[in-house]
């Protein structure tokens, strides 16, 4: 077969040695050798063997190539290939045959070099790392360490858990999204373990060597506890221009600035950052032509100008002159540990903002990309952020916090996106991912929000688990079927040119409308996926910029104001928030969005607009279209195996709220790699015969092309082996959908139909009691709309409207265009566009003649 991955061996000029290629097969996969040999008669070919031990590692070409460079070993090719892209300026290297070819392969080119072992997260990657160090002291490698593995839980962008999933590798961690600039601030933040050093280097040699055993990274050893970093600790230390080479601090440029004042400065944190041997015994010194400036100490600190050890945090060193040219040097706690790791503006040169790294009251390190904008006016907003996330401030000290944010400029540059979604073709950002085709392409771009990313996305459970216990019981249930595959559509919008707008199921009580929403939601992420109807147009107008180029689920619409539900309907399907002013009366930027509406209530649409006294457009019914869910148990059709339709919806919200956010995840990294026109592939689909017969108009058109769009989302994510569906099954799944559409909602011109219908009520409301026989005398009528008169069958009755009661009776249209609409339904007859006249007594009046027999059709 084809070969899913290839990874070549070269010895240190570059030639190759031997390949080794992956295939990926039903029952597992297979790792097989493709060395070029010799037979005894001397002919030379391909075999499926390996070379004879000592074998060579993988990486020579770059080690001899990178003699300075430190080297990083992992488990297996593909952890090695990943880990290249997220360390550049390491050289990446492994042994052949995985855990068990340690001993067969020659360790001796990374004699006095520096080596880092990252192991696989299980007790195998543990046991390989133990075997590699033992064969690197033999090979008198200058430094070994073990990289900390632990600390990726504490990385936020990152799917947060309590535990690295079994066999948890580099080539994981590049799936998830790590970029090389936070693998970079991971080992300053995680000091590697060390397991060995020589005493004796090499002269020459300008690598610099991993950190020296100390206290803490001694005792960390083990995998129980991560080292705390020290403030003297080079790997402790933020990469922006601003570090100070003496203690690895942040410091601002000096500027001419007024003191804080002669108070003491408020005590300190609590000493719980490390214990006495983790501070540097060599106090530090902030003399006066230092000042004004800010530093950041991770523990417990000396400094010879202040009276008493400085805590943990960040702290502002200031200086007053006092009368006859006295200066008094004080020192003010500002907050936590909070280090500028980057400048961040978008790529319009606006939004500016800082990539803040901060540590949390629960000790675990954070990251946000905070707006410059938050530092307007009293910095309110901002410092109620930062508590939000566990980052304690000085109460007194709030002018110091925004002067330290606004003087730190380090040099790293990072482009920033405000709203999740698309940005570029192939680049897709949500709150705590950047998804590209490549890791390049994903480098430096960042999501920044006015408060910290509170995503609903979340990860949990497995994939295979969701597939099995809720993707494949859609089968031969259509609705779930159709909710499951308009869960994928919304990243489509732009891809394939689409108008926004949605579904709407209802039915009555418990019949599976709230299951086929979650199910739904567990594609993107937990419960928390689910909004609620009960909000305000405002308040659901955030909520769309936060789903913007994806899904937004609205269970209950009974629970919204039903005055509020059409122009609900019409913002969401119009992409376009409320027009809002300054304080100044200028014109704010208005919110744009595209998102996916799912959506679900015991009424229709039409129903809950017309119990608010309103009336309902068709445009309305035509972004957010009704389904009823009337099928043989409830919303199901086939319940594979469960007593009841109860049943069935119980187990699929147990497994939906255990197994969530793997699909949307997997769905996103194939899209920003699909190379086929999908705008193209979406026409094809609408124009098929299901959707574009020649009996359907205009207004139907428009339903059918919604339904196509969710047919091609259900066929990508079938493709992509995320919805284990035969091919053609989310298509059919659309069809079924999309005659469920046209049943409920009729068929033919909406507008055509909904006007000759309110006709035929406001007749039937009045027919007696506003109506007269024409040409009969003396009968008096009360706010008379018209006159009535028999012709010959099949006419029957007809009624003759005065122009002011059929305005009443058209109310809440266009009049002209109502006219329109009933000339063309033939429930009117136009003299050349207008009324006919006729005479009553001795007047003669215009009147519209309103056919009833048409009517009442």
């Amino acid at each position: 077969g084809v070969a899913s991955d290839r990874w070549v061996y070269r010895d240190t000029q570059g030639r190759a040695l031997f390949i080794v290629q992956r295939f990926d097969r039903p029952d597992g996969k297979a790792i097989l050798p493709l060395t070029w040999q010799q037979d005894p008669s001397g002919y030379a070919s391909w075999h499926w063997r390996g070379l004879p031990a000592p074998r060579p590692l993988y990486g020579l070409e770059q080690l001899a190539s990178r003699p300075q460079a430190r080297v990083l070993i992992c488990e297996g090719e593909k952890a090695c290939t990943a880990a290249r892209a997220l360390f550049p300026d390491w050289v990446t290297m492994t042994s052949a045959n995985g855990s068990g070819g340690v001993a067969q392969s020659n360790w001796s080119p990374l004699g006095n070099r520096d080596c880092l072992i990252w192991p696989d997260a299980d007790a195998t990657g543990l046991h390989y790392a133990e075997n590699v160090a033992h064969a690197l002291r033999a090979v008198g490698a200058r430094s070994i360490g073990r990289l900390p593995i632990e600390g990726f839980l504490e990385i936020a962008t990152l799917p947060q858990r309590d535990a690295l999933p079994t066999g948890w590798d580099a080539a994981d961690a590049l799936h998830e999204g790590l970029t090389p600039e936070q693998a970079a601030l991971y080992l300053q933040q995680w000091p590697p373990i060390i397991l060995s050093t020589r005493s004796d280097s090499t002269p020459g040699s300008t690598a610099p060597p991993l950190p020296s055993p100390t206290s803490t990274t001694m005792s960390a050893a083990s995998d129980a506890s991560p080292p705390t970093p020290t403030n003297t600790d080079t790997h402790a230390r933020s990469p922006s221009a601003i570090i100070t080479s003496q203690t690895g601090a942040v410091t601002d440029t000096p500027t001419p600035t007024s003191a804080v004042g002669d108070r003491d400065p408020p005590p300190p944190p609590p000493d719980n950052a490390g214990s006495a041997s983790t501070i540097d015994p060599d106090p530090l010194s902030i003399p006066e032509d230092a000042r004004p400036c800010f530093r950041v100490f991770l523990t417990p600190t000396r400094v010879l100008e202040a009276t008493h050890r400085l805590g943990p945090g960040v702290w502002y060193f200031g200086l007053t002159r006092g009368r006859r040219g006295t200066i008094l040097l004080h020192q003010r706690w500002v907050c936590t540990p909070l280090f500028i790791d980057g400048v961040t503006a978008d790529h319009a040169d606006a939004n500016y903002g800082r990539l803040l790294r901060f540590r949390n009251t629960g000790g675990r390190w954070r990251q946000w990309a905070m707006p410059m904008a938050l530092l307007g006016g009293s910095g309110e907003a901002l410092r109620e952020a930062l508590l939000g996330l566990g980052v304690e401030i000085d109460p007194d000290g709030r002018a110091l916090l925004a002067r330290y944010l606004q003087t730190g400029r380090p040099d790293h540059h990072l482009r920033c996106v405000t709203q999740a979604g698309w940005v570029e073709e192939t680049l897709y950002v949500t709150p705590t991912r950047v998804y590209a085709p490549t890791s390049a392409q994903a480098r430096g771009v960042i999501f920044q929000g006015e408060s910290p990313a509170q995503s609903e996305r979340a990860v949990c459970g497995s994939l295979t688990t969701w597939q099995e216990g809720v993707a494949a019981l859609a089968v031969n249930n259509p609705l779930l079927m159709l909710g499951l595959a308009a869960a994928f559509a919304g990243p489509l919008l732009r891809r394939c040119h689409a108008e926004s707008g949605g579904l709407h199921f209802f039915g009555g009580s418990s019949t599976g409308k709230t299951t086929i929403l979650e199910v739904a939601c567990s594609v993107w992420g937990g419960t928390s996926w689910r909004r609620s109807w009960r909000a305000t147009t405002n308040g659901l107008e955030g909520a769309a910029q936060l789903c913007n180029d994806g899904l937004m689920v609205l269970d209950e619409i009974g629970e919204c104001a039903p005055q509020e539900v059409g122009a609900i309907v019409y913002m969401l399907g119009n992409n376009v928030g409320k027009q809002r002013a300054t304080r100044g009366g200028q014109a704010r930027p208005i919110a744009r969005f595209r998102t996916f509406v799912l959506s679900s209530g015991e009424q229709s649409l039409t129903t809950i607009i017309q119990e608010g006294g309103g009336r309902a457009r068709v445009g309305q019914g035509l972004r957010l279209l009704d389904l009823p869910v009337a099928r043989p148990f409830g919303a199901w059709d086939c319940l594979h195996g469960f007593d009841s339709g109860t049943t069935f919806s119980d187990h699929l919200k147990r497994t939906a709220q255990g197994h969530f956010g793997h699909a949307g995840d997997a769905f996103l990294r194939r899209l920003v790699e699909e190379r086929e026109d999908l705008a193209a592939r979406f026409g094809r689909i609408a124009d098929m015969p299901a959707f574009s017969a020649a009996t359907l108009d205009g207004q139907e058109r428009r339903g059918a092309a919604r339904f196509a769009l969710i047919a091609l989302a259900g066929e990508l994510a079938i493709a992509y082996g995320i919805l284990p569906w035969a091919e053609g099954a989310a298509l059919g799944a659309a069809v079924v959908g999309f005659d469920l559409w046209c049943g409920e909602r009729g068929r033919g011109h909406q507008e055509t139909r909904k006007v000759s219908e309110q006709l035929a009520e406001f007749v039937a409301r009045h027919g007696e009691s506003r109506f007269s026989p024409l040409g009969a005398s003396g009968a008096l009528v009360r706010d008379r709309a018209g006159w009535w008169r028999d012709e010959a069958e099949p006419t029957g009755r007809v009624y003759l409207f005065t122009s002011a009661g059929l305005r009443e009776a058209l109310r809440g249209w266009e009049f002209r265009q109502a006219l329109q609409l009933l000339k063309e339904a033939g429930v009117i007859n136009l003299d050349a566009g207008k009324a006919g006249v006729y005479r009553i007594g001795p007047r003669t009046v215009r009147l519209y003649a309103i056919k009833g027999n048409v009517l009442d059709c």
